[in-house]
């Protein structure tokens, strides 16, 4: 039973219609050879036929074969990105207002603040809640993040720098209903993003590496979801690490 659902299946879909034609020309040809002597006429052009059939299954075959090859060798890339496209964007920028559970990961947030700023003030205004993880201002994690930029940076710069994002959002929280938690930590992040429902089908972590003397800085930037199955685990594992290792921010 269950050969003939795999084979209604192909049939409904459209699959390996070729390969099916090919048996049933097969049995045909076995059942008029049985026959005899009055079916003998009609052999040869069934011979001919499931030639035929075979030799176009086999080509089929080959361009799928062709096709996965050519796909395995292939560079994605439109996997890392420079920057996140105006679709993209837009659609950060809808999950920070609407989701559920927003967790997001940085050395200061500098470039961030601009952008999404007044869209974590509207989450906060609607009575939803967020996690921000910085580096410790006062940690050797910001000595070690000030001297990887590019053009080194005095380390009391980078601190004046997470000290005003941390200023800032602090005041962002004044009479909003949601609550805004902000965690430090002592560890020199590899990579900043914003994890979207994280526990839910429609997760979603946007990420940007942060490299070491390379002049564009916070690229590449690339996105995964559960669809990606090991990578987002991996990915969603580390960012519950950070947060778990992180220390809450006292003002």
């Amino acid at each position: 039973m269950k050969l003939l659902r795999n084979i209604w299946t192909d049939i409904s879909q459209g699959e390996n219609i070729d390969l099916y034609l090919t048996i049933l020309a097969a049995i045909a040809l076995v059942t008029m050879n049985i026959l005899g002597d009055k079916a003998q006429s009609k052999i040869a052009p069934f011979t001919v036929a499931v030639l035929a059939l075979l030799t176009i299954a086999t080509i089929g075959n080959r361009h799928r074969l062709d096709k996965i090859i050519k796909n395995l060798n292939d560079p994605k890339d439109d996997y890392f990105l420079t920057d996140f496209s105006l679709d993209t964007q837009k659609e950060i920028n809808n999950h920070i207002i609407n989701c559920k559970n927003l967790l997001v990961l940085g050395v200061t947030l500098g470039k961030t603040q601009q952008l999404l700023f007044p869209l974590f003030e509207k989450r906060l205004q609607k009575g939803e809640n967020l996690r921000i993880v910085l580096i410790a201002p006062k940690s050797s994690a910001c000595e070690i993040s000030a001297n990887a930029k590019y053009a080194p940076i005095n380390v009391d710069s980078l601190k004046l720098q997470i000290q005003y994002t941390l200023d800032s959002l602090m005041k962002m929280q004044i009479n909003k209903k949601g609550m805004l938690e902000i965690r430090l930590i002592n560890f020199p992040l590899a990579h900043g993003g914003i994890l979207v429902d994280s526990d839910t089908p429609i997760g979603t972590f946007y990420l940007w590496y942060y490299g070491y003397k390379t002049r564009q800085a916070n690229r590449p930037k690339f996105i995964v979801r559960p669809v990606d199955g090991y990578w987002y685990e991996y990915f969603q594992e580390e960012a519950n690490a950070i947060w778990d290792s992180a220390t809450p921010y006292i003002p």
